[in-house]
């Protein structure tokens, strides 16, 4: 278990699960301190394999630790303080936390500098470009990198996302982003599947004329059929989970039915 919660904490430092904190540290109707504070923790992924009750409060055992600290009020705050960040380790100090921009949320993930170029294998996800790689399935969780662009053209229903997903939707769908302003909110993103672009950018980014909507492929070793795409992603459903859905990547682990030049 000690081992567990060492990788854990260390996943965290090295920015591969993330901890938001929602503290309410004082009465929102008479401004008096709460003793103890109100403290909501959320995570963007499982803790490491091994640690006790990974889908309870887990962090509570890095606290007890003084590895981790929870947020404190700060002198300034109102009646109601609400603080959220990530956690980072001072100079030869234990883990604070710190102010961190909202983030992305978009409910698939992107290399943070290559775009949509994940491909999952076992219990880890790899950039098919940079090498770069995540503990867990970082394609099929929330995207949890910081919002810091926007649609510039408004084409979404909602227009705030990241640099790699900025990324997937300029190369994908041609739709041109500007950065956040200081101060200023961005809706979250949408889906991006708009006229087929997606399924377009597959075919001829990757010359790929058999990646198409019911075509019979095998991913893994297993058979599939793709039912769409989102991003530069198959979807993909396996013959032997009918009501499951999966994201791959169109290169990485997938054989088609046919083969042939782009059309």
């Amino acid at each position: 278990m000690e081992r567990a919660l060492i990788r854990t904490l260390s996943d965290i430092e090295d920015g591969h699960l993330s901890l938001w904190v929602n503290g309410r540290f004082f009465d929102p109707h008479t401004g008096r301190p709460l003793d103890p504070p109100k403290i909501r923790v959320i995570s963007d992924r499982q803790p490491y394999r091994g640690v006790p009750d990974p889908g309870g409060p887990w962090w509570d055992m890095l606290v007890q630790r003084d590895w981790l600290e929870m947020p404190r009020p700060r002198h300034d705050t109102h009646a109601l303080s609400r603080q959220s960040g990530r956690p980072r380790r001072p100079c030869g100090g234990p883990p604070c936390w710190v102010a961190a921009p909202p983030v992305c949320g978009i409910a698939w993930g992107v290399c943070p500098a290559d775009g949509a170029t994940l491909a999952v294998s076992g219990d880890s996800t790899r950039c098919q470009e940079c090498g770069r790689t995540w503990p867990g399935d970082r394609l099929n969780q929330p995207c949890p990198e910081p919002i810091t662009r926007t649609e510039e053209e408004r084409h979404l229903g909602r227009t705030g996302m990241c640099d790699g997903h900025a990324l997937a939707l300029t190369a994908v769908y041609g739709i041109t982003t500007e950065l956040l302003r200081p101060g200023q909110h961005a809706r979250e993103a949408g889906t991006w599947d708009r006229g087929g672009e997606a399924a377009r950018y597959v075919r001829h980014r990757y010359r790929l004329p058999a990646a198409k909507r019911n075509a019979r492929v095998t991913v893994d070793g297993r058979p599939a059929t793709i039912l769409g795409f989102r991003g530069a992603y198959l979807v993909v459903r396996y013959e032997d989970q009918p009501a499951g859905r999966l994201l791959c990547h169109p290169t990485a682990h997938v054989t088609y039915a046919t083969a042939g030049q782009p059309d």
